[in-house]
């Protein structure tokens, strides 16, 4: 079957359809009672309208780019990590976040290459290549030590070092946890996972998520890189 490309519908029959749409919903919903006083939960501007669902990452629980995920109460550490399995040892998967003041003129950039900054009460496992079986890393945050020493967001990337496709990968994930303190239980275990995500991007980097330390919420991202980190270098 050969489709024919449609051409692109004029924009005054655009406007009056949109015109149209408006005037019937505004005469239906005229005719209908009052309410009365209405509560609108102003948690709802924390919920993103669904948009591209069909390239999200699958996950535990399917969530729309944008939306923000509380923290648990009195919870000290968040710990962002990436899982992968290397079946013969030859991938090379790297997790690295940037932390920002509010007004994103002071950076802080934790990776493989700069694994921890004490001050800011940030921390990186340590660079994981080329081994055989489960691999992981992850980054521990101390989240009013690193709001003590300016910080307020922290960015998450997750980065294919050899430049390949997550696609490539028979299995990667990323997530979170929370700890009491950082480093704490050098090997976590799945039951404290909090959030997981499958990293099937056609991109060699994502921009999975960015924690607000002062709201106290994690938003997913989800965005594709082409492998540039969010480095301020």
């Amino acid at each position: 079957v050969i489709e024919k490309k449609l051409t692109a519908l004029p924009m005054h029959i655009i406007d009056a359809v949109n015109a149209a749409v408006n005037k019937t919903l505004t005469h239906k919903f005229a005719i209908l009672s009052k309410l009365g006083d209405v509560y609108i939960d102003p948690q709802l501007d924390l919920t993103p309208i669904p948009a591209a669902m069909r390239s999200v990452s699958s996950s535990l629980r399917t969530l729309v780019r944008g939306t923000r995920i509380p923290f648990p109460i009195n919870k000290k550490v968040i710990r962002a990590y990436v899982h992968w399995n290397d079946e013969i040892g030859t991938q090379d998967i790297d997790l690295s976040c940037t932390a920002t003041s509010v007004d994103f003129t002071k950076t802080q950039f934790t990776s493989f290459r700069d694994l921890r900054d004490v001050h800011a009460g940030i921390y990186h496992s340590g660079d994981v290549r080329q081994r055989m079986g489960p691999c992981a890393e992850y980054i521990d945050v101390d989240i009013q030590q690193c709001l003590e020493a300016g910080y307020r967001y922290v960015f998450f990337t997750a980065h294919n070092f050899q430049n390949g496709s997550f696609t490539d990968l028979k299995e990667c994930v990323f997530g979170w946890m929370f700890r009491q303190h950082p480093q704490a239980n050098e090997i976590f275990l799945p039951k404290t996972i909090t959030e997981a995500f499958a990293l099937t991007n056609s991109s060699p980097a994502v921009y999975t998520c960015v924690v607000d330390l002062l709201e106290k919420n994690v938003m997913w991202l989800d965005l594709e890189s082409e492998g540039i980190l969010l480095n301020p270098e």
